[in-house]
């Protein structure tokens, strides 16, 4: 599947009309609440590398009302296991920080989740198991 990167919400429209199943990978914040409110199969890859850490929390990107939304719309979330290979182990500990945050409020809030560019199926699994998602999510995730 081809994976597009709108710059606006209107790119973004015209990509959703025309490919309903389409894996949009979305860098800008307003831009993510914008497609979120789009009601529709499509699927939207989380960019775990931007955000910000600070001592009182993580910030992804990412939050409990984006959520919502992605449940209430039917949008699937996706992360791309490719943020991580070539990272060194603070950078690494950093995205599966984030990706630990967004699991439990999928979890929490009953969205779809999906995990693309993966090597071996038990290694997601194992992974996604250890980072906290239940047994019925990491069934589903792939």
């Amino acid at each position: 599947m081809k994976v597009y990167e709108p710059r606006d919400i209107n790119e973004a429209r015209k990509i959703i009309s025309k490919d309903a199943g389409a894996l949009i990978r979305c860098f800008d914040v307003e831009l993510l609440r914008k497609l979120l409110e789009i009601k529709g199969s499509h699927f939207l890859i989380l960019s775990l590398k931007n955000g910000k850490n600070s001592i009182r929390g993580i910030d992804s990107g990412f939050n409990h009302v984006l959520a919502n939304l992605a449940n209430k719309n039917g949008v699937t979330i996706c992360f791309d296991m490719n943020e991580l290979k070539g990272l060194d182990k603070k950078n690494k500990s950093i995205i599966l920080s984030r990706l630990m945050q967004n699991l439990v409020l999928c979890r929490k809030r009953k969205c779809k989740i999906k995990v693309i560019n993966y090597r071996s199926v038990y290694d997601v699994r194992s992974l996604f198991l250890s980072l906290g998602c239940s047994s019925e999510q990491a069934r589903d995730i792939l």
